[in-house]
């Protein structure tokens, strides 16, 4: 349907046939008016003041599946934010193009060290409006910016609505896709018009892809959605090298929204910018999402009786940043509109595949390349398979077997002298999620570890002797059905069975390759077994990164049958609250195993890592285990403004105060106690409790303090931590 406001103006276009730049000639006849309405800014409008409330994010999107991953797919992945920090600006934008902002708040949560976005945002990272021939955006910063530090790597973006689009785009659509209804007795059609850019161009600069929605009363624009185009980039030698070895596939996308300001002007409300990437190293997608919110507008307007005097139009953009890094302005900033986190959570990666390039879309000819589900895929070291170096090759069949993927995946372990690897296929249906997979796999036999870890080891660790982790060597055959939920996917219920055998590992590295005595890996009871499980999980995005408030939860029915028998249930719940500077968190895990006989890998440990940081690595066992965790956080009102070290600039030290209790149970019931005497383990004899004290920097990425056991007389244990979560 053709929006009322322009029916007069598409009947006076002749019949003739349309060029190739436009589908139709009512297309045609509706862009041009609304390139003449978006060129000007309104007459009346002078400029406006405002606040804006940015969150920037590092995130990846991960598979969601609990063993193996889902490849390639738009379904069974979570979305876990590495680092977070929330800006709070002091914009004022003029027609002359004068663009200024100032960063007045500021703080970061981030799960392990990492420098601070702005060092790869140095310019104003929002458009102050969307008149005009060319876009500002952060991709290739401001069409016009002036200084010596910028202007070599200024690129264009060419607006969609520009005069000279024609060299530039083809159109399609025209169609009223919405109604707003202003009053009674005014409504504003919203008309979608799609872009396709001439990528055959070889100009260097951005072209826009996607989708334009213009008030179809005035032709003023009130959202673009759609990705950003890049033209050839010089780059050097090695980067070109490090980009063909990693396979690297990158976009950046848009999505801006306006809104109607005093029932006239369409200007920003809210703005996200998205760089996404994908290697052959790993599944994983990274992510750098921005996004950015309006509030207490206010407009400069001119007088009425001047009006029929205005000549100008939007003057060439002159844009500058202050990020306050030498003042203490963003110390005191207390009026926060969202809590870190609010706005990352309300998106996910998958927000645009509807305008994503080719090769990341789910149809298409079938595609080959070479990506692992991890990085520990390619490369790990650990003290029972020392280094590990494999390889992995992914086909997406796409259109041919629609939702199909298939990966192989290999390599060889050096102190195991093995060879191990596998495959796994998946189709995707919508919700559903059907897989299958044979592997051989190193298998961890932690239970209540933190959030991050246990992929395959850690290399730091094992370079100097420490891993807190242990074991198996595994055999596995699997077939699942998972049905996801929600937009983001963040639940779902998983059903699989399987056939394995454990085995343990006969050779294990003594030294790490520094120095450093290795722990023994614990032992495991061999044997082959067809195991059944049943997982269901609500809000896993908030218990895979927890830096933002939120639920989460997941329940888990496992049962073994064969040489080994066992029967595990299992419960994990996650709760994350931030009132003004106070971050309130709570964990809980539990869990119970029956058997006749109970495998050593299935038993229930405690200690250190696990739950009890006043107390030894996994030093307590049993049948039955409960941990609970809790923490409250205060951000210290002071050093909360970016560190800048040279041209380097950190998250700010913004130190917090953290006071955490872990307390944790373990009992052992029927052959259980048994096994645990013969093991030389012991259960807890009843609750025992750590107080746990520290302060954290850099938005809770390091942590000094110390830890103590509060359940019997017992002296301070010194920690230093890296990362932040429960």
């Amino acid at each position: 349907m053709i929006a009322p406001a322009l029916l007069l103006a598409v009947c006076q276009i002749a019949a003739t046939v349309p060029d190739s730049t436009y589908s139709s000639a009512a297309l045609a006849k509706m862009v041009e008016m609304a390139s003449q309405a978006n060129r000007r800014v309104p007459a009346p409008l002078l400029g406006y003041s405002a606040l804006i409330e940015s969150e920037v994010a590092l995130l990846v999107n991960t598979p969601g599946a609990a063993d193996g991953a889902v490849a390639g797919t738009a379904a069974a992945t979570t979305e876990a934010a590495a680092q977070i920090e929330q800006f709070v600006l002091k914009a004022k934008w003029e027609r002359s193009g004068m663009f200024r902002q100032e960063q007045v708040g500021y703080r970061a949560r981030m799960l392990g060290p990492s420098i601070s976005a702005l060092n790869i945002l140095p310019r104003p990272w929002t458009a102050p409006a969307l008149y005009g021939n060319r876009l500002s955006l952060l991709f290739g910063g401001a069409p016009s910016l002036r200084t010596a530090d910028t202007v070599r790597r200024n690129m264009p973006a060419v607006h969609p609505l520009a005069d000279d689009r024609a060299a530039f785009y083809r159109y399609s659509g025209g169609d009223t896709v919405a109604t707003i209804r202003i009053s009674a007795d005014r409504q504003i059609p919203i008309v979608r018009i799609f872009v396709d850019p001439l990528v055959e161009r070889r100009e260097r600069l951005m072209v826009f892809a996607g989708e334009v929605y213009i008030d179809g009363n005035t032709g003023e624009i009130v959202r673009l959605h759609g990705r950003i185009h890049v033209g050839p980039v010089k780059q050097s030698p090695a980067s070109r090298l490090v980009r063909f070895v990693a396979q690297v596939q990158e976009v950046g996308y848009v999505d801006f929204e306006n809104s109607l300001q005093k029932g006239k002007y369409w200007l920003p409300f809210r703005q996200r910018l998205e760089y996404q990437a994908i290697t052959s190293f790993t599944e994983a997608r990274a992510t750098i999402r921005v996004q950015s919110v309006w509030r207490d507008v206010e407009l400069s307007l001119r007088d009425t009786l001047t009006i029929a005097a205005v000549g100008d139009t939007l003057g060439e953009p002159q844009y500058s940043v202050r990020h306050s890094l030498a003042g203490d302005s963003s110390s005191q900033w207390g009026s926060w509109r969202n809590d870190i986190g609010v706005l990352t959570a309300n998106a996910s990666a998958r927000d645009f595949d509807d305008v994503a390039p080719p090769q990341f879309r789910p149809n298409g000819p079938a595609q080959f390349r070479w990506q692992a589900r991890g990085f520990s895929d390619m490369i790990r070291v650990n003290r029972v398979e020392g280094v590990f170096v494999g390889a992995a090759g992914l086909i997406d069949f796409r259109e041919s077997a629609p939702g199909v993927s298939l990966r192989l995946f290999g390599g060889w372990a050096t102190s195991a002298n093995t060879a191990k690897g596998g495959a796994e296929a998946v189709r995707v249906r919508g919700p559903w999620v059907v897989g299958a997979r044979a592997e051989r796999q190193l298998a961890s036999t932690n239970d209540f570890a933190l959030a991050l870890g246990g992929g395959g080891g850690n290399l730091f660790g094992s370079l100097f002797g420490t891993e807190n982790f242990d074991w198996v060597d595994r055999r596995i055959l699997s077939t699942s059905v998972t049905r996801e939920f929600g937009i983001k996917h963040a639940s779902s219920l998983r059903a699989e069975i399987a056939a394995g055998q454990d085995q343990d590992f006969t050779t294990q590295l003594k030294h790490g390759l520094f120095g450093g005595d290795f722990r023994p890996n614990r032992p495991v009871t061999p044997g082959s077994y067809v195991r059944s499980r049943a997982q269901f999980d609500v809000g896993r995005n908030i218990i895979t990164s927890p830096l933002a408030s939120g639920l989460g939860a997941t329940v888990i029915y496992e049962r073994g049958d064969g040489d080994l028998d066992w029967q595990r249930s299992q419960f994990q719940g996650f709760a994350q609250q931030m009132l003004g500077r106070f971050i309130f968190a709570a964990r809980v895990d539990a869990a119970a195993v029956t058997g006749d006989a109970i495998p050593i890998q299935h038993l229930l440990e405690v200690g250190g890592n696990e739950g009890l940081p006043g107390y030894e690595y996994k030093e307590f066992a049993g049948s039955q285990s409960v941990v609970t965790r809790s923490t409250v956080v205060l951000l210290l009102p002071i050093l909360e403004k970016p560190l800048r070290v040279g041209r380097l600039v950190l998250p700010a030290i913004g130190p917090q105060l953290q006071v955490g209790l872990f307390s944790g149970v373990t009992s052992a019931t029927g052959s259980a106690g048994a096994q645990l005497q013969q093991l030389d383990w012991v259960t807890t004899n009843g609750w025992r409790s750590t107080l746990d004290v520290r302060v954290r920097f850099f938005g809770g990425a390091f942590s000094l303090g110390a830890s103590r056991a509060v359940d019997r007389p017992g002296n301070w244990k010194f920690l230093f931590g890296i990362g932040g979560a429960l």
